[in-house]
């Protein structure tokens, strides 16, 4: 059995000023219990799948007014410190196909089979609210993705492209800022896909 950190214990809340999430933290009985709460209008989270590894917690909190389901993976660094990663689920659609295969020899052109041709494109969350313009591109047998902010313009960093054959992953990070995301995207029809966005805050207790 994974012995427990007791540096968790106690009530957290993010150092980003804009979230609005808290959550306490207890052990009993040897096993660790979350509640939550939404400050803004003090709806009360479901949590679920509460689990302790040794080295992080993780737990998923639905809140029962929208549905909205997220992942927490919490990682003591200190007794008033912690990192949060937060896993979530996105729709998003395709706008257009202007983006398609660059292949230059042969070569590459008989490469390009490995490439799944429906994702190719630009793309957009389903959520009227988003800011983010993904382009999916190819070269040879590798995917190209870029990506910026619609309203700034400013380019996003995008590293560790991967694809499986069924998923397409790459990092992101916001230079301006410093965000940083894991996305993993995969196809639901030729126009509309799934992402697995993680990305990461810094936790103190209070």
């Amino acid at each position: 059995m994974n012995t427990l950190n007791e540096q968790l214990i106690g009530t957290w809340v993010s150092e980003d000023e804009d979230t609005t999430s808290n959550f306490t933290i207890a052990i009993h009985q040897n096993k660790y219990n979350v509640s939550g709460i939404d400050l803004s209008d003090g709806e009360i989270y479901k949590i679920e799948h509460i689990e302790w590894n040794g080295a992080s917690l993780s737990f998923t909190t639905l809140m029962p007014s929208t549905g909205y389901s997220v992942k927490y993976d919490i990682t003591p660094h200190s007794e008033n410190e912690a990192e949060s990663a937060l896993t979530v689920q996105e729709k998003w659609k395709k706008t257009s196909a202007t983006s398609g295969k660059m292949t230059s020899s042969k070569a590459e052109k008989e490469a390009s089979s490995t490439i799944d041709e429906r994702f190719l494109g630009v793309w957009v969350t389903e959520d009227e609210d988003s800011d983010v313009i993904v382009t999916i591109a190819a070269k040879g047998n590798q995917y190209q993705v870029s990506a910026y902010d619609k309203y700034d313009k400013e380019q996003f960093e995008i590293k560790n492209t991967l694809w499986d054959g069924t998923v397409l992953s790459f990092d992101v990070r916001v230079p301006s800022t410093g965000f940083r995301a894991k996305n993993a995207f995969s196809l639901s029809s030729p126009n509309q896909a799934s992402l697995e966005l993680t990305f990461y805050e810094n936790w103190i207790k209070i």
